[in-house]
């Protein structure tokens, strides 16, 4: 079994050709990282959890933003590539993820910059590299027929997942009381500036709001994020009426929008 270093090694190699990040982890805990693009904050963190939970020598996970992780498990060693995707992602979609890492409002452009500067790869190709890299560790050869492409279990994983998201959101709502951040309390903070038409106000509080995690309302990420802006968006133009702008004017405004992210 070769060294960590010279693990650590081959993966800086690997970071570099492919121009994709590079992750290797140690009984599940991440010992190493490289990355040509210095992410403000690493996409992974929202599949890790599914994805370390693949077991074949050579799989991958697919997120549901259909961005590709490829791995490779070597005895208690894991070997992670990825983000990368074969199609463009639409910059709601990146917004979507900056959020829901918990990256400002104010660094979301430059973290959207970042990934749009990722190597995009076919899904073949990834595991093609994967295959090379598993044969320099171990000396056993992997070919594209031989990896099974587990989509029901990662289906099952991705099930998993979202459950435990939606019971550990329900932990967090009994415990609102408790945390310095209240999303109730966000959310009357946010009208009240819009009843008052306090457009500075607005302003800073979007470049300066802490990241919440919002209830379940969808199992899609990026049908999380319309359901959450049409529920704003609703709640948003009712505030304005309080505050004394035209009713029709308001619902007009409030149906556009609501008719452009659907």
């Amino acid at each position: 079994m070769m060294k960590i270093e010279d693990l650590k090694y081959i993966c800086t190699n690997l970071g570099n050709l492919s121009g994709i990040p590079v992750r290797l982890y140690q009984n599940n805990e991440q010992i190493f990282y490289y990355s040509l693009i210095k992410l403000l904050k690493d996409p992974f963190e929202l599949s890790k959890e599914a994805a370390l939970k693949l077991k074949d020598d050579v799989c991958y996970y697919q997120s549901p933003y259909y961005y590709y992780y490829a791995v490779a498990n070597i005895n208690d060693l894991k070997i992670v590539v990825g983000p990368t995707r074969q199609l463009p992602i639409s910059s709601l979609e990146l917004k979507s993820i900056a959020f829901s890492l918990g990256i400002p409002l104010s660094l979301s452009d430059e973290f959207i910059s970042q990934m749009e500067s990722l190597v995009s790869l076919p899904l073949m190709s990834l595991l093609q590299i994967m295959c090379m890299i598993y044969f320099s560790i171990t000396g056993e050869k992997k070919s594209l027929e031989s990896i099974t492409i587990h989509e029901e279990k990662q289906n099952i994983i991705r099930d998993e997942m979202e459950l435990e998201s939606t019971q550990r959101t329900m932990e967090n709502l009994e415990g609102y009381s408790n945390g310095p951040y209240n999303a109730l309390d966000i959310e009357n903070r946010l009208l009240d500036m819009v009843m008052r038409g306090d457009v500075a106000a607005l302003n800073t509080f979007f470049n300066q709001a802490p990241a919440v995690k919002a209830g379940a309302v969808a199992q899609e990420h990026l049908r999380q994020a319309k359901n959450i802006f049409i529920v704003t968006a609703t709640l948003v133009s009712r505030a304005a009426i309080r505050g004394g702008i035209d009713v029709t004017a308001s619902l007009s405004l409030s149906d556009q929008y609501i008719k452009n992210v659907s």
